[in-house]
């Protein structure tokens, strides 16, 4: 195990599972064990500690003896990601999120999805709530609109229809979707992805101006210039969802400052050019139509 910046081997790694903390150490163990449950001998932990005070770097070494420990200040979630995607080089490189666990994540079947899928840049999976009923997490979802954004994050309605505004909550959320198969997903969650790195130029995996928060729908654009992600069935991860910047008013304070930043970067909250998502990839790529029922995408 090393502290600091650094390879933790010069052999290529597979798999590098990073998790980014900041005073994590309360709710750290079960996603740390998650990793190690899937990691194989080819595959690597790395833990960017953005300035903890609680220990969060220091039980992370007790608990991970083999884990790469960066610490560092606290730069936010994309710099963070940035640095440990730049300290263990490897195949794919998995963001996983401090509140994130698993049973048992198929690596080797990751691996040959990629392999089978050279235009693939990145892919996620079926995302749950920590409840009894293990319901669905609708974060993996289309590109958000200017009014998506505000009626979800600011309950404010730009529409006199409010339940045409539903509709498009629905749709932005791809609740129309069978998620019992694979489909072409616009923005993958930032929580549990996982991207091939030779597809990403540069050092950066996460646009460094972006604190928190839009930084993974700024991903979502830039890995579609690269490639095509999808989002598989067979890929389950428990979320304990947070919602931090909805009960803190300094969150919610850099919730708006990424909001501007994004707007100013692309111009709008519209791909620039027509999204292929609705085009029918695999056989068994499939929407649902009203009844519930599987069929065919339509454009």
């Amino acid at each position: 195990m090393k502290s600091g910046l650094g390879s933790v081997d010069s052999d290529k790694k597979r798999f590098v599972f990073c998790i980014v903390t900041y005073n994590s150490k309360k709710r750290i163990e079960p996603t740390v064990r998650a990793a190690q449950s899937a990691m194989g001998p080819r595959d690597a932990l790395v833990v960017v500690d953005n300035g903890s005070v609680d220990g969060t770097a220091d039980f992370i070494e007790e608990i991970a003896p083999e884990a790469t420990v960066i610490r560092q200040g606290n730069v936010g979630f994309g710099k963070g990601n940035n640095a440990g995607f730049n300290a263990v080089e490897s195949k794919y490189f998995v963001i996983l999120n401090p509140d994130i666990t698993f049973n048992a994540v198929d690596l080797d079947r990751v691996d040959r999805y990629f392999e089978d899928n050279p235009h693939v840049v990145s892919v996620v999976g079926d995302v749950r709530h920590d409840n009894p009923e293990n319901s669905r997490q609708y974060i993996n979802r289309d590109f958000p609109t200017f009014s998506t954004l505000l009626r979800r994050r600011f309950n404010i309605n730009l529409l006199p229809d409010s339940v045409e505004m539903e509709k498009r909550l629905a749709r932005y959320e791809l609740r129309n979707y069978d998620f019992n198969r694979v489909f072409k997903v616009p923005c993958g969650t930032g929580s549990f992805q996982i991207v091939r790195r030779s597809s990403i130029n540069g050092e950066s995996l996460f646009d460094p101006r972006f604190f928190m928060y839009m930084e993974d729908i700024d991903l979502a654009r830039r890995l579609w210039n690269l490639g095509e992600v999808h989002y598989v069935p067979w890929m389950v991860v428990t979320h304990e969802w947070g919602r931090e910047s909805y009960r803190s008013w300094r969150q919610t304070f850099r919730h708006i400052v990424s909001f501007f930043r994004y707007w100013f970067k692309w111009g709008s909250f519209e791909p620039r050019t027509k999204f292929p998502v609705y085009e029918d990839i695999y056989p068994e790529t499939h929407m649902k139509d009203s009844s519930g029922e599987s069929k065919s995408p339509v454009n």
